[in-house]
């Protein structure tokens, strides 16, 4: 499994001075290293994880989002979710799995499936500034994972964009 830090220092709980630089710079936070080691525990009964790249996870209220490589969403997941079952019972949190794409549609429609995104468009404001805008169906807000504002926050901390989510 490909991670931001090396395997001896996670196995072994302490860090090289690179890693720990890493931490430092905050490129690798606590969660990022909590998760990494869970998944590399994991790794043995499941051996579709050694072709994984994690890359980082965010912690936002009850929700933890796990960015990984865009091919590696289903191996995360493990064979009926039972990778994420465990994750989630560890962490006592609702895990995502997210698929890090240059598309911006296909990384939200990651974090909110199983809703359906209808469409992302820009929205210009008066100020010259702009904010991105993603419809979703209202019929579909019992489907999403977490809250708006919660899945807001997330999207905005994930792309590092402003975005709101609006029900039609």
């Amino acid at each position: 499994m490909k991670t931001p830090l090396c395997t001896f220092c996670l196995k072994s709980g302490i860090l090289c001075p690179k890693c720990q630089e890493k931490v430092e710079k905050g490129e690798v936070s606590e969660l990022d290293i909590k998760i990494a080691k869970e998944l590399l525990e994991l790794e043995p009964r499941f051996p579709a994880l050694k072709d994984v790249e994690f890359k980082k996870s965010i912690e936002i209220g009850p929700l933890i989002i796990i960015l990984v490589g865009e091919k590696d969403v289903s191996s995360v997941i493990g064979p009926n979710g039972k990778i994420v079952k465990i994750l989630s019972g560890k962490l006592n949190k609702k895990i995502r799995v997210v698929g890090s794409s240059p598309d911006i549609r296909k990384t939200i429609q990651d974090l909110l499936a199983p809703a359906e995104v209808l469409g992302v468009n820009i929205v210009w404001l008066p100020d010259g500034s702009y904010e991105k805008k993603v419809r979703v169906r209202r019929s579909d807000v019992k489907r999403l994972p977490a809250d708006v504002k919660t899945l807001e926050n997330a999207i905005r901390c994930l792309l590092n964009e402003r975005f709101r989510i609006v029900l039609e």
